[in-house]
């Protein structure tokens, strides 16, 4: 077993092919979304290859719809302009800031992609105004400002899914900085994929067919969440799991469910019916 490193795609990729009876086991990683990216596949060299690239187009596609801290995306030019006068975007970016507008209804405002905004309150959210007829995005005053970092990787994770199908993928694991990851299948020799959560008080998890997403503060100093409600830093440690069938709700949901008071993640789980399970979170 070799590892090799390919240089078709941007950003290039590094992998390691093993055969191991069948298809084999492909496994590459590299850097996409300002964290690590790694994919497991089982499937041919040949296979794996094409497939890894193809993924790795995809993500860059979302990379230059949705990266805040690239000028050159089509969020940010919108946050440079939106409050000067409707702006029409992509269907794709359009879509996703729709779905985050809708999700911070359904989570009290505890989900709030709005949060890096000037003078942000529980109102910002509010003043985002979308035209379906147009699909056009109006900012209500200046200053607001969108961050998608914290949907973005679980809405690649569902836009991977038809990648994998059309390179015949059926078992699977991607994973995005340990924080958001999609199971496909079992791994070689195994059923299901055995995932751990880094710390020795948690027992690991069996995945097969389901996204899993982790948020939270794992040191003192990493206490980067905010509740978007009263604007203060969420000083509660340790992390946060969900189980889903979507990417996309799992970044949703681990971070409002951690952000939420304890009491109150009954109700706000009630909303989303069977669609999460949490599989690990942070003590009351």
């Amino acid at each position: 077993m070799r590892e090799f490193t390919h240089y078709r795609s941007q950003p290039a990729f590094r992998y390691i092919h093993k055969d191991c009876g069948g298809n084999g086991f492909f496994y590459a990683w590299t850097t996409v979304m300002h964290t690590r990216l790694d994919m497991a596949l089982v499937c041919p060299e040949s296979v794996g290859l094409q497939v890894s690239y193809d993924v790795l187009e995809t993500i860059g596609l979302f990379e230059a719809i949705g990266d805040k801290f690239n000028p050159c995306s089509e969020l940010s030019m919108l946050n440079r302009v939106a409050a000067d006068h409707p702006v029409v975007i992509s269907e794709e970016l359009f879509n996703i800031i729709d779905q985050c507008v809708m999700y911070a209804g359904l989570t009290f405002g505890l989900f709030d992609v709005s949060i890096d905004s000037c003078c942000h309150s529980s109102g910002t959210i509010g003043m985002i105004h979308l035209d379906n007829a147009v699909r056009s995005v109006f900012f209500e005053r200046k200053g607001i400002s969108l961050n998608l970092s914290g949907f973005l990787k679980g809405y690649a994770l569902d836009r991977i899914r038809p990648v994998l199908d059309a390179g015949n993928i059926t078992d699977a694991l991607i994973n995005f900085g340990n924080s958001s990851i999609l199971a496909l299948g079992d791994c070689p020799g195994g059923s299901g994929w055995n995932v751990g959560f880094g710390q020795a008080d948690k027992a690991s998890v069996i995945l097969n067919d389901v996204c899993l997403t982790t948020s939270g503060n794992s040191k003192e100093e990493n206490d980067h969440l905010v509740n978007p409600l009263d604007g203060t830093l969420v000083k509660k440690m340790g992390t946060l799991s969900v189980m889903t069938g979507s990417g996309a709700l799992g970044e949703v949901l681990s971070t409002s469910l951690f952000v939420c008071d304890i009491k109150r993640r009954p109700e706000l789980l009630s909303s989303f019916g069977d669609a999460a399970v949490i599989v690990a979170g942070p003590d009351p």
